[in-house]
């Protein structure tokens, strides 16, 4: 059985570009209860939220409300980690440390955001496919 496991990890590492499917193993781990319910609860949330979340990051980046921008990506920063959402964790830190303090440099911020608004949407694609989502479904 666990050679059965390795395998299957292994196959899913090559199909997903921005998400670590092992993460989201880690934060499970640690938990009690049906891990494929928790999980697959999870990356719902994510997938629902996450798109409200970049429109507000778009609207707010209009009116240049940067303190705000940097609350929303701390938020989506640190479910996108516990999901192994690398890419869009990555440039929330960013975006989160760009908009921190008074001296903020809005062209990289916009660079960010616009690189934020590309990755996301696969990520969230990624994340529908994942393991415990799709075993969830064919039962």
């Amino acid at each position: 059985m666990a050679l059965y496991i390795k395998i299957i990890h292994m196959l899913c590492l090559t199909m997903f570009k921005y998400v670590d499917i092992s993460a989201l193993d880690k934060y499970l781990d640690k938990s009690m209860g049906n891990r494929d319910e928790l999980a697959s609860k999870l990356i719902k949330i994510y997938t629902d939220s996450t798109p409200v979340r970049l429109g507000e990051i778009k609207d707010l980046l209009i009116k240049n409300e940067f303190d705000e921008i940097r609350k929303i990506a701390h938020a989506l920063k640190s479910s996108s980690k516990m999901l192994g959402a690398e890419s869009v964790m990555s440039l929330c830190l960013a975006i989160e440390t760009s908009c921190h303090g008074s001296s903020i440099n809005e062209d990289k911020v916009k660079t960010l955001i616009s690189d934020l608004l590309d990755v996301a949407p696969q990520t969230i694609e990624e994340l529908k496919r994942h393991p415990f989502v799709t075993s969830k479904s064919s039962l």
